[in-house]
């Protein structure tokens, strides 16, 4: 399924914190949206006047007006590094949306200047995400424990 990357505005990200679901002819399907921790930091980044590809998620966008999945940076780069976090839609999973979306994300990381690493980490039991991440190259480094989400995988391809 052919996707694009498309920056999120400041006018969606409000539109979306106040729980848009249409946005100026933006149609956002069920379980499209970052998480709303997501969106609030977006704006705060903004706020703050960070540069918006490494504060904002992208969505991706099947067809003009559809967003069908979320995804992005998790921050700046840090010493040549910069982290990728996706989801898709449950309609559109299991379609190859989530490994085309990533591979995006991992070029637009690396046609930035100073990016040499892309980082990722996935949920241990998440048996979908780890095939993502393989099949767009990354090699599995090591694992972690999160207060939040338990034991996670962690991903790294450089350039």
């Amino acid at each position: 399924m052919p996707i694009a990357l498309s920056l999120v505005s400041r006018a969606v990200l409000s539109a979306l914190q106040k729980g848009g679901r249409s946005i100026d002819g933006l149609v956002i399907e069920e379980g499209a949206p970052p998480p709303s921790f997501i969106i609030d930091s977006a704006l705060s980044d903004l706020e703050a006047g960070r540069h918006l590809l490494w504060s904002s998620f992208f969505f991706f966008v099947e067809e003009p007006g559809r967003a069908i999945g979320a995804g992005g940076f998790r921050g700046a780069p840090h010493r040549g590094r910069v982290e990728i976090g996706y989801h898709v839609a449950p309609a559109y999973q299991g379609q190859g949306v989530a490994t085309a979306a990533a591979a995006l994300l991992v070029r637009t990381a690396f046609s930035q200047p100073g990016v040499t690493e892309v980082f990722a980490e996935s949920a241990v039991d998440n048996v979908a995400s780890r095939r993502v991440l393989e099949k767009v190259g990354f090699i599995h480094i090591g694992q972690r424990m999160s207060a939040d989400d338990g034991l996670l995988d962690q991903w790294l391809m450089r350039r």
